[in-house]
């Protein structure tokens, strides 16, 4: 289990003061009638694949930035809305890294999300407030969950230092927003 840093956590008790959220039903009874799909980016490949490692790794960054944009014009939550901005910058910002990164080895880089990330995103939208926010929150939890070993791979056994160190610098705030979504889950979805 990994621990929080500690200058974290005064930001996460922050979050936890800051919750407002109107949520009342739980996360965990999400319609039945969803018809949010989730793309799988994570596969069991046993080996460091870097053409795979760019393209999951950039769609999956431009939907997190796209999902967090979408986040400041419908949550009702305000915790939720007090981080996106936040996110939304860092994932531009990664997104960009890693492109440079992977344009440098001659990768073709995806200029945009694949067609179920990109209908996920439309599903969302249609959504407001605080049926908004229980589905955004599981669907960022659950992108961040595929993201992270990705990134956890590349660190281990990318054999380019360049990927090695795009991941790594990447990968610290993939776990602090995975931690802080987390606990605004907890706080403002809790039965």
């Amino acid at each position: 289990m990994k621990r929080i840093p500690s200058y974290l956590l005064p930001f996460l008790l922050l979050v936890g003061v800051f919750t407002s959220c109107r949520q009342q039903q739980p996360l965990s009874e999400s319609s039945d009638s969803d018809t949010l799909t989730t793309a799988s980016i994570f596969d069991s490949d046993i080996y460091f694949d870097k053409e795979r490692f760019f393209i999951k790794t950039i769609e999956s960054g431009l939907k997190l930035k796209t999902a967090w944009a979408l986040a400041l014009d419908r949550a009702a939550c305000d915790s939720i809305r007090a981080v996106a901005p936040i996110w939304k910058e860092r994932h531009e910002k990664g997104v960009q890294k890693i492109a440079e990164v992977g344009t440098e080895m001659e990768i073709d880089i995806p200029q945009e999300m694949n067609r179920t990330d990109t209908q996920q995103l439309l599903d969302l939208a249609t959504q407001y407030s605080e049926e908004f926010d229980g589905r955004f929150i599981k669907m960022i939890i659950e992108d961040y969950e595929r993201s992270i070993p990705l990134f956890e791979q590349a660190a281990l056994d990318a054999n380019n230092g360049d990927i090695r160190l795009v991941a790594t610098a990447i990968l610290p705030q993939l776990y602090e927003q995975l931690a802080q979504v987390r606990i605004i889950a907890q706080v403002s979805f809790r039965n």
